[in-house]
């Protein structure tokens, strides 16, 4: 998808692009090339009707392993100082859990007001949260 700031600004080709992927968050490397993504911006499973795997034991309400898989690959795709942000449900997973997960992958962690101000509950089974990192330059 492609938009400007107005209609002038679209005649004359000043335009920028959104891809909105509905794809497994794992092939991430495989749908992009590297270093050509300026953000991620994802919802993690919040564990409420939907799970971040299956297994023998049966689904997984947190997100974290989810995400720790992930990295490798979303790392790949991002450029230098590229951000990433993840919404999650702090009922199955701790804000420090995932700021940990994302600082052991080599990102930067954004805090200070308008980073850690974002927490509110949704409904009785989520209280939703905003961890922003990002890639190194």
């Amino acid at each position: 998808m492609r938009f400007s700031a107005d209609a002038d600004a679209y005649a004359a080709g000043d335009t920028q692009a959104v891809n909105v992927v509905n794809a497994d968050t794992l092939e991430t490397a495989a749908l992009f090339r590297a270093g050509t993504v300026d953000a991620i911006v994802t919802d993690a499973p919040y564990g409420v009707q939907h799970g971040s795997r299956r297994g023998q034991q049966g689904r997984s309400r947190s997100p974290l392993e989810l995400i720790q898989r992930a990295l490798d690959g979303w790392l790949e795709v991002l450029r230098d100082g590229a951000p990433v942000g993840i919404a999650f449900n702090t009922l199955v997973l701790s804000r420090a859990a995932l700021a940990d997960a994302l600082a052991a992958a080599g990102l930067e962690i954004l805090s200070g007001p308008g980073y850690d101000d974002f927490v509110h509950r949704v409904d009785q089974g989520i209280v939703r949260d905003l961890v922003i990192a990002r890639r190194p330059r």
